[in-house]
C-alpha cells in the first residue's frame, strides 16, 4: 500500500495538496526504485535524492514547471555522474514553491 505524505499548501484552505508517495520498492535493490508524486497546482517542481550527510546525490526532476497532476520517476540508484550509490539510507526531497516534502529510502546492495 502507498501512504503518501500529503501536505496542505498554505493559503489554499486545505483544498490544494502536494503528495510525495512512498518509493517502491523500499528498500530498493538492484533494479532501482519508482518515486511518485502529485501536485494539485501548476508550478515549479524539484525532486532530488540526498545522502545522510545532506549532499545532493541525484536530481530526478530539475525545477521545471509542471501542470497539476501525478508523476512517476525512476531512480536507477546512480548519482548525477552515473556511478552506482552505495548501500545505505537516502532521502527523497520534493520541493514546490509552496512547500517541501521528504521521505527516507533504504538502498540495499
Amino acid at each position: 500500500a502507498s501512504f503518501p505524505a500529503i501536505l496542505d499548501v498554505p493559503g489554499t484552505g486545505g483544498r490544494e495538496t502536494v503528495a510525495l508517495h512512498r518509493a517502491f520498492p523500499n528498500p530498493a535493490g538492484a533494479s532501482g526504485t519508482q518515486v511518485a508524486f502529485s501536485v494539485h497546482a501548476p508550478g515549479a517542481v524539484s525532486l532530488s535524492v540526498y545522502d545522510v550527510l545532506g549532499r545532493e546525490v541525484r536530481r530526478l526532476v530539475d525545477n521545471g514547471a509542471h501542470p497539476a497532476g501525478e508523476y512517476t520517476n525512476s531512480w536507477d540508484l546512480t548519482d548525477d555522474a552515473g556511478r552506482r550509490v552505495g548501500a545505505g539510507i537516502y532521502f527523497l526531497k520534493l520541493v514546490t514553491p509552496e512547500t517541501t516534502a521528504a521521505q527516507r529510502l533504504v538502498v540495499l546492495k
